[in-house]
């Protein structure tokens, strides 16, 4: 499957740096965070249930990611340069799921949270070390479902309704371009998607 096909599918827009300015214009407001989606099927099914949910509770809706590592923009070094250099060769990855949670972060209202992995942590450490400006990121491998404010009743809904996989397959990695704080519906409408890569299977 065409993967920047499919992004675009789930609404995101690729980002052209002729039309919108360049990366130095956005060194203050943005940051550039490299994704792992999941396989095809995973993806459509996991993009649905946070489209329910979204119309559900009053959220926005985005694609289904795992953030491997974020931090500032380097004009300098291009992002999709960077994801070739550092992650060329690189393998699919499984992670297992500990099930659903909750906190009141706005990008973390609901969760799928995932068990330690050893190889995603090496593709953080990669890219760490790789990215000439290096910001606070600190890897938590989980899946947001849900943007929103959620009291306790809604969280115990949710908790009762979701069928959430026991493992998701991340097989392509996507660096986007995001405000540097995403607090509101306005903040996920702006990601702009500046580079995919399948990885190997």
């Amino acid at each position: 499957m065409d993967v920047p096909v499919r992004v675009k599918q789930a609404r995101m827009l690729r980002y052209s740096l002729e039309e919108h300015g360049r990366l130095e214009n956005l060194t203050r407001s943005h940051q550039v965070s490299y994704w792992l989606l999941p396989e095809s099927e995973q993806f459509n099914a996991l993009q649905s249930l946070i489209d329910r949910l979204a119309e559900r509770y009053g959220g926005p809706t985005f694609e289904p990611h795992v953030t491997v590592y974020c931090g500032p923009i380097d004009p300098r070094q291009s992002p999709a340069t960077l994801a070739q250099q550092t992650l060329a060769g690189m393998q699919s990855l499984v992670l297992r799921s500990r099930g659903c949670a909750f906190s009141d972060q706005f990008t973390k209202s609901c969760y799928l949270q995932f068990e330690p992995d050893e190889k995603l942590h090496t593709v953080y450490e990669r890219l760490c070390a790789a990215s000439s400006v290096v910001g606070d990121y600190s890897l938590n491998a989980h899946m947001s479902l849900l943007y929103t404010t959620l009291d306790s009743d809604a969280r115990a809904e949710i908790r009762s309704s979701l069928h959430l996989p026991a493992e998701v397959r991340l097989t392509t990695l996507c660096a986007v371009l995001t405000p540097a704080s995403v607090t509101c519906a306005e903040d996920v409408q702006s990601w702009r998607l500046v580079h995919t890569m399948e990885l190997e299977r």
